[in-house]
């Protein structure tokens, strides 16, 4: 790079510092974007080699047939933004974080199969009577790639960490809101990664939030209609039941239920029938196949065991 003396001489890095962070964490960037990206993490105090922070150029698409242009965007990681937050001397703790379901009562573990719905945090800066919270909605936030069934995509899924702990990936984006809130000046011009990344999504067709899923009351939004078909899952006992769902499930995704509240209803469904299977096979012998009963398939649910 040809300006990295002349930028070494500006900061606190050396010429070889200078281009290694433009081999190796911003490759992308030309000479004027990089001097950006150096500042801020000299006025941020945070450091890139210790992945504290980091920068991707992102594609604005263009409008009416104007040409696409590009913005740099400073992301970093939780601890990144906790570490600002510190070296104010202003940060007096937090409150959650707290997780809900449909139907709005916060808790403050989350132990549903089902993703929550939303999460939140509170922070407290000193000076101040009240907390700052932060609100993250899991629809707003979670990432999802396509769903293949051979060569053509079915639906959508949450990305592998989001599908493990969707409960601790949504809980950091709740705090990094929080955190912003209380502290503007430190924070504003940063995302972290795990809010950063359904911007990858790929974008669904536009759905009428007032559609119904089969058979639904009128006054029913898709809120309500999923949290009434994952509790029908839940203490579903029956094969034709069972059907039943899968069937709805299949023509809810087909009139436009949202990726993520499928992917979640779908994974509550199998992992019934997972269950329901390990039920039967357990009492199954060699001359014929044991049949659960409706109460055996209950009480494995509750976890009592056959």
């Amino acid at each position: 790079m040809n300006d990295s003396k002349a930028l070494a001489a500006k900061t606190d890095y050396g010429r070889e510092q200078i281009d290694l962070i433009k081999r190796t964490i911003a490759p992308d960037l030309d000479d004027n974007e990089l001097a950006l990206f150096v500042e801020v993490c000299k006025r941020t105090d945070l450091d890139p080699f210790r992945k504290e922070i980091y920068v991707q150029k992102r594609r604005i698409r263009g409008r009416n047939g104007e040409p696409d242009t590009f913005r740099l965007v400073f992301i970093t990681a939780i601890d990144g933004y906790r570490k600002r937050a510190a070296n104010t001397g202003l940060y007096d703790g937090q409150l959650g974080p707290f997780w809900c379901a449909l139907d709005g009562q916060w808790r403050d573990v989350w132990l549903d199969k089902m993703p929550p719905s939303a999460a939140k945090v509170g922070v407290r800066r000193k000076g101040c009577t009240e907390p700052f919270w932060g609100v993250a909605r899991y629809a707003s936030y979670v990432q999802t790639v396509p769903a293949w069934e051979g060569n053509r995509i079915v639906g959508h899924k949450p990305v592998e960490m989001w599908e493990k702990m969707p409960d601790n990936q949504l809980a950091k984006c709740a705090e990094a809101l929080a955190l912003r809130k209380a502290f503007p000046n430190e924070l504003g011009e940063l995302r972290t990664h795990d809010e950063m990344e359904q911007a990858d999504n790929v974008v669904a067709p536009p759905f009428d939030p007032g559609q119904l899923l089969p058979e639904a009351a009128p006054a029913k939004t898709w809120d309500a209609a999923v949290f009434e078909l994952s509790d029908r899952i839940k203490k579903a006992t029956k094969a034709g039941e069972m059907n039943a769902l899968a069937a709805e499930l299949d023509a809810a995704s087909r009139a436009g239920l949202p990726a993520p509240l499928y992917a979640a209803l779908r994974n509550l469904f199998d992992e019934r029938m997972r269950k329901a299977k390990e039920a039967k096979a357990k009492r199954s012998t060699p001359e014929q196949d044991y049949q659960p009963t409706d109460e055996e398939i209950a009480a494995l649910e509750r976890g009592e065991g056959p």
